[in-house]
This record gives structure tokens, C-alpha cells and sequence, in this order.
């Protein structure tokens, strides 16, 4: 009898500074989306215990981030030293979803060439042969997923450029470029544009 599986999430969020370093000690401030209201995220799947906000990374820059169900909410990211609330923060990610439905991804797939990105996709990208340019779709559905990400570490080099193919990321409409080894950016689209998911 065949067995239905599906991939793990990320059980553990792990976050770096601006030279790709473990973010020790680092800040991620939890707001509602567009604001600066801060929002509760919890220490594990029952959403009994919350994380103090901002959530004080560990010495390899983990935390466990759960968020509540159909909320949105926007990430700010800031390192051991800033102040609350953040006067430095490395970046600021609005409208992550928290529990929204969207497409499982598919089984890893190798891509060394430029190549067509489809919902589900889960790609794996040979960057040391190359630069490489990953085309999302023209007409997605919300909350179709698509994950990209540097197999090889030479994304520095061979930088993998995300053609939004007419759509916006984050309200831009200038195409995402993975340049550090080993990236990733997984993304969801919530029925108007393209946004950054965990």
C-alpha cells in the first residue's frame, strides 16, 4: 500500500546578519502587518506559551516561531544590540501569513539552467555552472508556493534572479536576486502579489 507524505516545514527558524553569519543573540520583533503593534508568536504548536516579542535568538540565530492562524504579520529583524523598538534593523518582511492554506511542495527537482518555475515547485539550483534566472508564473493562485534556493553555494557568484513575470514582490516590481551562497526564498502568493513564507 503506498503512502501519502508530505515535506517538513522548517521546524526551527534560523536567522543571519549582513555577512551571512548566525545571527547570535539577534531580535525578531513580531507586529501585526503594516504596523507596529506587536503581535504574539508562541514557543510551539500549541500556542500555549507565548515568545517574549521581540524573540531573543539563540547562539546559532534559531528561535521557534509559531504564529497564529489566519493573521498576518510582519517580521523585523535586528541584531543583539538594537533598541526596542529597532533603530537598525538588518530587514523588515510585512504580510507573513500565519496558517494560510496554500499548495504542498513538490519533491526537489536539480535546475542548471534558466528555467520556468510552476506552483509547487521546489527548486534546486546548480549556480556554479551558472548564473541562473527562475521565471514565476503569470497567473497564479493565491497561496500557491514556490521555493528556490542555491544547492551549490556559488549564488554570490552566479547570482539566481526571480523574473516576477508581470507580478510585484513586497509592492516592487523589481525582480529578487538570490547573491548570497546558499540562499533561499520561498515564496507565496496571496492572491495579489508575491510575498516572502516560512
Amino acid at each position: 500500500m503506498a503512502i501519502t507524505t508530505t515535506i517538513s516545514p522548517q521546524p526551527i527558524l534560523q536567522f543571519f546578519d549582513s555577512n551571512n553569519a548566525e545571527l547570535s543573540g539577534g531580535k525578531l520583533f513580531c507586529y501585526l502587518a503594516g504596523t507596529t503593534t506587536k503581535q504574539n508568536t508562541f514557543t510551539d504548536a500549541t500556542g500555549a506559551t507565548p515568545n517574549t516579542n521581540p524573540v531573543i535568538l539563540n547562539s546559532r540565530g534559531e528561535a521557534n516561531v509559531w504564529l497564529t492562524p489566519n493573521i498576518a504579520y510582519k517580521f523585523v529583524l535586528a541584531p543583539s544590540t538594537d533598541n526596542d523598538p529597532p533603530t537598525n534593523p538588518i530587514w523588515t518582511v510585512d504580510n507573513i501569513q500565519g496558517g494560510a492554506t496554500f499548495s504542498p511542495l513538490n519533491p526537489p527537482t536539480l535546475e542548471t539552467a534558466s528555467f520556468n518555475a510552476a506552483a509547487g515547485g521546489n527548486y534546486q539550483c546548480k549556480t556554479s555552472i551558472g548564473a541562473i534566472t527562475a521565471t514565476l508564473p503569470a497567473s497564479p493562485n493565491q497561496w500557491d508556493v514556490i521555493q528556490i534556493q542555491d544547492t551549490d553555494g556559488s549564488a554570490a557568484t552566479n547570482n539566481i534572479t526571480i523574473n516576477l513575470n508581470g507580478k510585484t514582490y513586497l509592492g516592487s516590481s523589481s525582480n529578487p536576486v538570490i547573491n548570497v551562497n546558499g540562499g533561499m526564498m520561498k515564496l507565496q502568493y496571496n492572491g495579489s502579489q508575491w510575498t516572502p513564507t516560512i
